[in-house]
């Protein structure tokens, strides 16, 4: 019987230590993956800052590009329009 015990006694002591490891790798994985996920937030957080900033840029682009002033410099500087009443002035390239 007292060998049956220690036997036991030595089982158990085992599991228990499988258990703990177990529970430490357990752990410390998570933590690892906790780390990695947070500067993976930080850094999809700063990309979206970045993108943001370029979409008010370009909705600031768009809308002076819709505006009658830049319709109107866009046809006199590459269609060669003019109003009516206008006279056009070529400079003379050095």
């Amino acid at each position: 019987m007292l060998t049956n015990k220690r036997q036991f006694v030595k089982i158990l002591s085992v599991s228990l230590v499988i258990l703990i490891a177990l529970l430490v790798f357990s752990i410390c994985f998570n933590l690892v993956k906790g780390i990695y996920l947070t500067s993976q937030k930080q850094a999809l957080e700063k990309e979206l800052a970045l993108l943001e900033q370029t979409l008010q840029k370009n909705k600031a682009e768009i809308e002076f590009m819709q505006s009658k002033d830049y319709t109107d410099r866009f046809a006199r500087e590459h269609l060669g329009l003019k109003y009516d009443n206008e006279e056009v002035y070529q400079g003379v390239e050095k």
